[in-house]
């Protein structure tokens, strides 16, 4: 017999898996199912009092079955008369099952459900188009919890661990697994026909025998029972889950010498000096420390979790930091507000960017956090945002409809990644022509200028003419309307030739227009940016009159 043929039938890498896998890997299979021709197995697990280990670990029978995981109820009689019962199958039960399997009848698709307690403890986000559990953990960072996949379910151990010993309580791993092989059990001692396993945190027993009644031409049969409890941890180390760890503080360089060196400090707010005393010696709370602008592209890769606003980063309700992003060339924050608002992964990302100062923070950033005035934005994309929202709200309130129609769900995102580019990469460059161009020319609302616009019988036009025409019968001068409608054609031509198509020779031409071949990327998408808030000044003549 071969080597790997006995000991597939052995099992033993199944049983490597129950006494050293099962509750000390990162992850933990709790639940699964699968029958092919030469092998079956049913995985399953459950949550059981420690009063009731013993019992558990005195049979090999699954402690639940998931299949019957739903309320009950039958009719009873008593002194002649008749009376319902209804029991939830959790309530009597002090058994309880991590996985329940649901079945419709073949009506609906099955589906596993995970028990309420357990998600709701863990605080876990389901996500349908991955079919897993999202643990969202400090600093927003995600991490996956419960992964099912064809079958199999999969817990991260961790969540297992500190869920029994909260709740003091122990969790139990059962299989039953078999397998056909070709080969004869005369092969086989009788000691590894009949082989059983017991201790104090779990069980196991194989046999092997004739399988006389296979249809595929098997001869042989072996079955692995076996069932494993992980236990709580002590109550000092539970406590210890959820005690706040000690922040670690990364250092950020706030100077450098005259020697050029590089001058570093921590961020941690106890150990810098503020307006009340503190730390004399140290460098103050509000020491402005530089970044790369490229330190924004992870925060505006994600708008579902992240808003980059005026002067404020946010991350959903768990945090938010200011920010000078009202600076030209970099993103400025403060050195103790690092400390107080990042999560120590988040304070490592953003070392990762860190330069040496090179200047001051923007008038704007100044204005607002040192002189407590109020100051409008610098940045171009920062006043389009302000200026295009209130624009679009005041056309509306005067004449019922929005000029520029609202992004769908589908592309709302796009408003929130408009900037200017990070980097000089092209591929960064015509991402936000392509956004820009959504925004403006994609978004008109043709449909209302229609009742603004006499056509001759048979004429169509549409798009950018459309708009023209509109503009036309519009109190504002013609140069105001050649202007807006000069960019918006040279901006649809920009998104055509570079992002729709091919580059070729329009591209070239285009290029000289918008000064691409002189000018880096960055500065460009501003100069448009620029003209865009021109354009909306200009229409905003028609919302005066």
């Amino acid at each position: 017999m071969m080597k790997n043929e006995l000991e597939y039938l052995l099992q033993t890498d199944l049983i490597d898996t129950v006494e050293n896998k099962w509750g000390n890997e990162t992850w933990t299979i709790v639940d699964k199912r699968f029958h092919e021709e030469n092998t079956y197995g049913c995985f399953s697990c459950a949550f059981i009092p420690w009063d009731e280990i013993h019992v558990s670990l005195g049979k090999y029978s699954f402690d639940f079955y998931t299949e019957q995981s739903k309320p009950d109820y039958w009719v009873s009689k008593k002194d002649g008369e008749e009376y319902i019962e209804y029991e939830y199958f959790m309530d009597f039960d002090s058994v309880k099952p991590l996985i329940i399997h649901r079945d419709f009848f073949d009506i609906k698709p099955a589906r596993i459900e995970v028990l309420e307690e357990f998600r709701l403890f863990h605080n876990l986000y389901y996500d349908d188009k991955s079919n897993k559990y999202i643990k969202i953990i400090e600093g927003g960072e995600e991490i996956d919890a419960i992964i099912i996949n064809d079958g199999e379910v999969k817990v991260k151990t961790k969540l297992i661990i500190e869920f029994i010993s909260i709740k003091n309580t122990c969790f139990v791993i059962c299989c039953d697994n078999g397998r056909y092989s070709h080969e004869s059990i005369s092969n086989y001692s009788s000691d590894q026909c009949d082989f059983e396993v017991k201790a104090d945190n779990l069980i196991y027993a194989r046999y092997i025998r004739d399988d006389v009644y296979s249809s595929h031409g098997y001869i042989a049969f072996s079955r692995l029972l076996a069932k494993k409890v992980i236990y709580p941890v002590s109550v000092k180390k539970a406590i210890s889950f959820f005690i706040k760890k000690e922040k670690n503080y990364q250092d950020f360089i706030i100077g450098e010498s005259t020697t050029s060196e590089v001058i570093k400090h921590t961020c941690n707010p106890d150990l810098l000096a503020n307006f009340f005393g503190a730390n004399n010696d140290a460098p103050h709370y509000l020491t402005p420390v530089f970044f790369r602008r490229d330190v924004l592209s992870r925060y505006y890769s994600e708008p579902e979790k992240y808003t980059i606003e005026d002067g404020n980063l946010v991350c959903g309700s768990l945090w938010s930091m200011y920010i000078d992003n009202n600076h030209e060339k970099y993103v400025i924050v403060y050195l103790g507000d690092l400390g107080k608002f990042l999560s120590e992964s988040e304070q490592s990302y953003w070392k990762s960017f860190n330069i040496s100062p090179d200047g001051k923070m923007s008038n704007t950033n100044y204005d607002r956090s040192i002189r407590a005035q109020f100051s409008s934005p610098l940045q171009a994309d920062l006043i389009f945002k302000q200026n295009f929202e209130k624009f679009n709200t005041d056309w509306k309130l005067k004449f019922n409809w929005h000029l520029l129609k609202p992004l769908s769900d589908g592309d709302s995102y796009l408003f929130t990644h408009l900037r200017i580019p990070v980097n000089e990469s092209q591929a960064e460059f015509d991402y936000q022509v392509l956004t820009l161009t959504k925004i403006l020319i994609d978004s008109l609302n043709e449909e209302a200028m229609n009742s603004y616009i006499v056509l001759s019988e048979g004429e169509k036009i549409r798009g950018i003419k459309k708009f023209d025409a509109f503009l036309r019968v519009q109190e504002i001068s013609d140069d105001q309307v050649s202007n807006v409608i000069s960019f918006f054609r040279n901006l649809q031509e920009l998104r055509s030739s570079s992002v729709g198509h091919r580059k070729s020779k329009n591209y070239q031409k285009i290029s000289k227009v918008f000064g691409i071949d002189v000018k880096p990327l960055s500065s460009v998408f501003t100069s448009i940016l620029n003209e865009a808030n021109q354009c909306l000044s200009c229409l905003e003549h028609i919302l005066r009159e």
